[in-house]
């Protein structure tokens, strides 16, 4: 072999062995999972990436800067990553990964699920996940994995009345609606406990504050309510009201109002017609309690601070107003995205 063809062939493996930062050819596997299910790396980006270590990426990087909300102005870091895929990137303050954003119509996460799948693959696919939808500094709608990966789906898709206040917990959403953005966080996010379901067949209710809590039960086959108030998990109040003196007295459709000093509830009543009764068109009245003694006003106590007054019928999205005694359901139009009275079905 002459030199010069010896220097040919150098060049053409030099050429073979350095990565193109313009291309950068498809991995077997461009999903990298842990032992737990969670992302390790998405398209040949990390999870575990910082933003100096941007630069040891072998794909094109193009920064954005996006004006905020109330946090101020972020920049993102959009990386063209394996196949071509664009994984938007942004950090916190100490320069590691914040979390990635992927919208990228043929990007596929785990177990085949990636942008355009449907929200019942998702669920096939994470059976033990949690589907979210809501308004908190903007609508949103969510499914988590119980891992570090999360689907994102456009709020546009879903149905009317699903960002209404008091919607019911069963609120129908579309198993089509599609994946928009898979996004990637350096840690797992915990899937809540799901709420305890409401039992229509018992005419009780209960309603959190803090490290408080009040239970609201009807005793059947009398004219007389019992509330449990505990705080912390001791019991500071405990006991039966006689409420004859109310026409349907309405334990489902009640206000918890906190204040400093004696626990004050107020409740709705009055005679209900085919269901066809608005929440706020019944008479309220005030029960305070103070140590042993339950006092009844039309009125709540003077000098009292409200701190919060929550309509339990709201509240519970959907939950019976005293169903066992009027047999009346808040009931969801659809098509509207209104909800109203109704006989339970």
């Amino acid at each position: 072999m002459n030199r010069l063809s010896a220097r040919v062939i150098g060049v053409l493996v030099c050429l073979i062995a350095v990565p193109s930062t313009g291309h950068v050819s498809p991995a077997r596997n461009p999903v990298v999972l842990d032992s737990h299910g969670n992302v390790r790396s998405f398209y040949g980006v990390p999870v575990n990436l910082t933003r100096a270590g941007l630069k040891r990426l072998p794909f094109r990087v193009k920064i954005r800067d996006e004006p905020g909300g109330e946090g101020g102005p972020y920049r993102v870091y959009v990386v063209t990553a394996q196949n071509g895929v664009k994984v938007e990137v942004q950090f916190d303050d100490d320069g590691t990964l914040y979390g990635a954003n992927i919208r990228s119509q043929n990007a596929v996460g785990p177990r085949g699920v990636g942008v355009g799948s449907a929200l019942a693959q998702v669920r096939a696919a994470w059976p033990e996940g949690m589907f979210m939808f809501g308004s908190a500094e903007g609508e949103y709608v969510t499914y988590a994995t119980g891992t570090n990966l999360l689907f994102r789906f456009n709020p546009a898709d879903m149905p009317p009345g699903a960002f209404r206040p008091g919607r019911p917990a069963n609120f129908p959403v579309p198993d089509n609606i599609r994946v928009q953005t898979i996004s990637l966080f350096r840690s797992p996010i915990q899937v809540a406990e799901p709420a305890a379901s409401i039992d229509h067949g018992k005419a009780w209710t209960t309603v959190g504050h803090g490290a408080s809590k009040l239970e609201v039960e009807r005793i059947p086959g009398t004219s007389s309510i019992r509330l449990i108030w505990r705080d912390n998990g001791q019991v500071e109040i405990d006991q039966v009201i006689d409420v004859s003196g109310y026409d349907d007295f309405d334990i489902w459709g009640h206000d918890l109002i906190y204040f400093a000093g004696p626990l004050v509830v107020s409740f709705r009543y009055g005679a209900f017609k085919d269901c066809d009764v608005k929440d706020d068109d019944r008479d309220k009245v005030y029960v305070s309690f103070d140590g042993k003694q339950a006092t009844f006003s039309a009125r709540p106590p003077a000098g009292i601070k409200v701190v919060e007054a929550q309509p339990m019928a709201k509240y519970l999205g959907g939950g019976a107003i005293d169903s066992v005694i009027h047999g009346c359901q808040l009931k969801f139009d659809p098509k509207t995205g209104t909800a109203r009275l109704g006989k339970a079905s």
